[in-house]
């Protein structure tokens, strides 16, 4: 936000540093005074358009057959390598158990699969120790593709009333009888995982798949044989999440009091660089937070999400980090309100981090190396369950699950735009003479291109830290290329523009006549001139 005066007023300008992400006092309720970015956001993404421009994300859009089929959040997928066309697999938090994607010309599709076997419910599998008896509850966890001896199969872990265990499958399979649900606890001296708690998998860079079992790592190899490491972390620790670097295994570990779900008992929460060659723990970092849930390497470094503790005055009620590492030691970058996600709920997307927190979509980067690397929230989806996935699974389109009856949606890269889109300014106080206060006069907002017949547009200036508000423009549609600015000297209800100490702008997208366009806004400004008060 910029602010020009001179000895008779001036004019507030937000452009493009304010409608790129979200400063770090962020709030739906105050007035943030400092920093670059808005002071809440919720659906906009703003390198849809031209960089910086200020525009609706991509709407969230059910999977074929998800309502019916997909009764909980979806907690992981993985593209499969070795298909004719590659498929999604999917794993879902509930006896439901496992889905699939087909993919057409490299590119994943947008139905669930219900052709035989799938869904595939995990209380259905033949045979074993997890298909009859007393084992029911069944919960998907995570799965992963692994190779063994040259052939390629999907991997999934799950919990049940009983234990958990680690479950196998072939690429292609025909009927029930291709999954295995104890495939692990099955072999020889091998036995089923601890209940109740975490399991997730993932491949090495050393060939091996790696499986969290309490403060045990199960280990797989790439021909087939089977070890295990007792006590990989400090006692009291659970293995919670995995990550990997490229020279070092990574393992996010936590110890709670209490229940280990319990984000608000007070904790402790590391990561451990495992090396591959020892098998066996190098350094341990501390992250100054009762759990961690996911740990991600993007440029060069490592990111963990962690919840719990208190956050710094600015960010009260805000118990959910992203912290990087830099300079030795984990560092939040980024405070939020909504659940860290789960270790299926990360990815990088359009060369940034992105994450599902509670059915918010929330992107740190910028695709654009000139341009700052900050927070926006870019999507929303259609419920606020919980650890749900978020995987860019062909590189276009980002798949996400939120719950609310339709467990699984996607962001659709195309020319749609979100509705329940918003965007509030930081709050400027223009410094006044003397016996003097500020009154707005012309209000101006440039556009970017044409829009009709799409998202409509509500305009309103909030003055006074909220004290009242003001409708600039409402249910505006239409936008035309070559007449890119639109100019208001009193509000809709013909009052003239206030008198105000601070103000800020707010900007709704509505439903409008449908959803195929929006108004997308290059600036906007507010133009004032000093008055004097009398008493």
């Amino acid at each position: 936000m910029i602010i020009n005066q001179n000895e008779k007023g001036g004019t507030i300008i937000y452009n493009s540093d304010d409608f790129i992400g979200l400063v770090p006092g962020y709030a739906a309720v105050n007035f943030p005074r400092v920093g670059k970015g808005a002071s809440w956001l919720a659906g906009i993404n703003p390198w849809r358009e031209a960089p910086g421009v200020l525009a609706p994300g991509f709407p969230a859009t059910a999977l074929d057959n998800s309502g019916a089929y997909a009764s909980s959040v979806i907690r992981n997928a993985v593209v499969d390598r070795a298909s004719s066309q590659p498929n999604a697999w999917l794993i879902e938090d509930g006896a439901a158990g496992i889905h699939q994607i087909a993919g057409s010309a490299g590119v994943i599709g947008k139905t669930l699969s219900v052709t035989a076997p799938f869904p595939f419910g995990l209380v259905s599998a033949s045979g074993g120790i997890h298909s009859t008896g007393t084992h029911t509850s069944y919960d998907g966890e995570d799965i992963a593709e692994f190779n063994i001896s040259g052939t390629d199969y999907i991997f999934y872990s799950f919990n049940d009333n009983t234990d958990g265990d680690l479950g196998r499958v072939i690429l292609n399979p025909t009927s029930t009888g291709d999954f295995k649900n104890d495939w692990y606890s099955s072999q020889s001296g091998e036995t089923p995982f601890t209940l109740g708690i975490p399991h997730p998998i993932l491949e090495g860079d050393d060939n091996k798949l790696y499986i969290g079992d309490a403060a045990n790592l199960r280990v797989v190899s790439n021909t087939g044989a089977f070890s295990s490491t007792s006590s990989v972390v400090p006692a009291g620790f659970i293995v919670k999440c995995f990550g990997k670097t490229g020279e070092h295994f990574l393992l996010g570990a936590e110890r709670t009091k209490g229940s280990y779900s319990s984000a608000t008992a007070r904790g402790e929460a590391i990561v451990e660089w495992w090396d591959y060659g020892s098998q066996s723990s190098l350094i341990t970092k501390q992250l100054n937070d009762n759990e961690v849930t996911a740990l991600i390497y993007w440029k060069g470094t490592v990111w963990a999400f962690t919840q719990g503790r208190p956050s710094e005055e600015a960010n009260i009620g805000k118990r959910s980090k992203l912290q990087k590492l830099e300079g030795g030691e984990f560092v939040p970058k980024f405070y939020f309100s909504e659940s860290a996600p789960t270790f299926g709920g990360i990815d990088i997307h359009d060369n940034c981090i992105v994450w599902n927190s509670d059915g918010v979509i929330y992107s740190y980067g910028s695709p654009y190396p000139d341009f700052p690397e900050r927070v926006n929230k870019v999507g929303v989806g259609s419920g606020t369950t919980s650890g749900g996935y978020a995987k860019s699974l062909d590189g276009s389109n980002l798949f996400i699950s939120t719950g609310a009856g339709t467990s699984c949606e996607y962001l659709t890269q195309g020319s749609t735009y979100e509705g329940a889109s918003q965007w509030r300014g930081l709050v400027a106080e223009p410094i006044t003479p003397p016996r003097m206060r500020c009154k707005a006069i012309e209000t101006e907002v440039g556009f970017y291109g044409s829009s009709s017949g799409g998202r409509e547009l509500l305009f309103q200036l909030i003055v006074d830290d909220g004290a009242s508000t003001g409708t600039v423009f409402e249910t505006l549609i239409v936008t035309t290329a070559g007449t890119q600015q639109i100019t208001r000297n009193v509000f809709t209800n013909g009052n003239e523009l206030p008198y105000f100490s601070s103000i800020k702008p707010l900007l709704s997208y509505g439903v409008g006549s449908g959803n195929t366009a929006a108004p997308k806004v290059s600036y906007i400004k507010i133009h004032y001139v000093f008055r004097e008060i009398s008493y």
